[in-house]
């Protein structure tokens, strides 16, 4: 007999040897002991994870002599046929040589006739998606409503091409990916059963290479095992090409120790023994990946796929390190994977971008930050020494508030003003807003107009004011509908009830017309204003000897300043 690969001999030839799909094999078995079979399949699912096997272990489990069986002989004549493909009533068809409408028509054409000698003609249609719209659409009707005798099981391993149409038509089983655990333990078996010596890390290796496709590891152990019956973690990393993750793992040392020299020359040894630097790149951000992993998760079982003393480092090593460092790395990383996909020295790219990795301070969670900086607000009042007229606390520093409240004059400001006596008669009312200019002042009364009545609140957003004395208050607005809205007997009693309340001695209101500025509009002003008050709320924060403090320590940049309530 010739010789047979190993993903050919050891494909399994019942639901129960099918690795990694029970939720699909236990659904299918108990349909058959219930006897409701479909007449139409559709499996879906990566390469390599059992779709077509699994197919023809259904069409066994159909047509076998004792069946239907949900465990079918192998041994009767039409099991062995399927088995070795010579069936002539399990008809396997490829979707992507066979896609056009006249191959459709062919096999409407030949769906009519009876078996030849099992109960059922099955269609196993492989790689369903390659197949053209007419030839989908000429599939519709037989696949809804075919013979009683005959039964369709489509595979695809893009199942978003398969037409809304033919989904709804048949019954459709996902596939998944096979865990790095169960391809081990079964590779383990067969390299027993195949008298093949390989170490537990080579098998590890092999499963993580074969991505969650069992075919694919099949294959790859057969190219390792070919050249040698004993086989250790060293030569599969030979033939593989794959880095040692030994590399990665101490290429991530020393960008965590900011060491960006031996960073470099370690990824000089990495090109000068042939490696793909993409591959290295993909093996580093895995190895990041893993860590952050390890930093969130804690003990959880994402990392169940690693071998156990990969497993104890990485969750050792992220004891030492802060989360929003290792994010930040990974953020990097992905920034230099959009890069070297086009870049013309892919080599210069990586090293560039590495380097940064280690010029960088190591970062501080933000909560740490706070708490040390409360620490030292405490310590300073503690000791004694004089609060500045205007306190910047910590929150305020690291902008956790955007409330922004009135200052309240320090008990020494108001101390060093004389006090003058006044009698009741020559104190004149003062304004709400005193001392403010006057957008800032018609700002103010626009929003306590809002309170009263939004639509005059719109309407005044229009205009300015123009003057302020004890008698008369000005006000321009830039149309006459406007002006004519504002003097409306009851907008303007909202009006004047307002500036009542914030100009007791004014008895008159003049409304009038009048074009704004070029450019000029009450919103330009309004971010204007935020953005002054926000620049002197910086100068005053860096006058603050707590805030220098703090920045001096930590090699900080204050980028903005907040107040919130005290």
């Amino acid at each position: 007999m010739s010789y047979l690969v190993i993903a050919r001999k050891w494909r399994p030839q019942g639901f129960d040897a099918v690795i990694g799909q029970e939720h699909i094999t236990r659904t299918l078995k108990n349909a058959i002991t219930a006897q409701k079979i479909a007449h139409a399949y559709l499996f879906s699912g990566p390469r390599g994870v059992g779709k077509t096997t699994t197919a023809r272990i259904l069409a066994k489990a159909l047509n076998c002599e004792h069946g239907p069986s949900v465990e079918p002989c192998n041994q009767c004549t039409i099991c062995r046929e399927i088995t070795c493909g010579n069936s002539l009533d399990i008809i396997e068809i490829d979707g992507a040589s066979n896609n056009s409408v006249d191959d459709v028509r062919d096999l409407r054409e030949r769906v009519r006739y009876t078996p030849n000698q099992a109960k059922y003609k099955v269609y196993i249609i492989d790689e369903v998606h390659m197949l053209s719209t007419s030839a989908f659409n000429a599939l519709l009707k037989t696949l809804e409503e075919p013979p009683a005798h005959v039964i369709f099981i489509m595979a695809t391993t893009e199942v978003q091409k398969i037409p809304a149409t033919i989904l709804s038509r048949c019954q459709h089983f996902a596939f998944r990916r096979i865990s790095t655990a169960k391809i081990v333990s079964c590779l383990q078996e067969i390299t027993r059963q195949e008298n093949v010596k390989i170490t537990h890390g080579a098998l590890s290796l092999i499963a993580r290479a074969g991505d969650g496709s069992l075919r694919d590891a099949e294959s790859i152990l057969e190219q390792v095992v070919s050249g040698s019956c004993e086989v250790d973690e060293e030569l599969v990393l030979d033939l593989l090409g794959v880095i040692d993750r030994r590399l990665i793992a101490q290429t991530a040392e020393f960008i965590l120790q900011k060491n960006g020299a031996q960073v470099l020359l370690l990824l000089d040894q990495i090109v000068n023994s042939g490696y793909n630097l993409g591959a290295f790149y993909q093996q580093l951000l895995e190895h990041f990946r893993n860590l952050l992993l390890a930093k969130v998760c804690g003990d959880g079982n994402l990392l169940e796929e690693l071998p156990a003393e990969d497993q104890a480092y990485l969750k050792k090593r992220a004891s030492d390190v802060s989360q929003e460092e290792i994010s930040f790395i990974v953020k990097i990383l992905l920034e230099a994977g959009d890069v070297l996909k086009n870049a013309p020295q892919p080599r210069l790219t990586l090293e560039l971008y590495l380097t940064r990795l280690t010029q960088t301070v190591s970062l501080t969670p933000l909560s740490q930050i706070l708490e040390r900086l409360i620490g030292m607000e405490q310590r300073i009042s503690a000791q004694g020494f004089s609060q500045p007229k205007q306190v910047f606390n910590a929150q305020s520093v690291l902008n956790l508030s955007t409330e922004t409240p009135t200052p309240k004059p320090s008990i020494a400001k108001q101390a060093e003003t004389p006090a003058v006596a006044k009698t009741p008669q020559a104190e004149k009312p003062q304004s709400v807003f005193a001392g403010e200019d006057k957008q800032t002042v018609w700002d103010k009364i626009v929003a306590k107009v809002s309170e009263r009545k939004k639509s005059l609140a719109t309407i005044l957003s229009h205009g300015a004011l123009k003057e302020i004395n004890d008698k008369t208050i000005s006000i321009a607005l830039d149309s006459s509908f406007y002006v004519k809205q504002v003097e409306d007997g009851e907008n303007k009693k909202v009006l004047l009830d307002v500036l009542q309340q914030v100009f007791p001695s004014t008895v008159k209101l003049v409304v009038s017309e009048e074009s704004l500025s070029p450019g000029q509009s009450l919103n330009d002003h309004k971010e204007n204003k935020r953005q002054e008050q926000s620049l002197n709320l910086k100068k005053e924060a860096m006058a603050e000897p707590l805030v220098t403090q703090a920045l001096n320590i930590f090699q900080a940049e204050l980028v903005e300043a907040r107040k919130i309530n005290s």
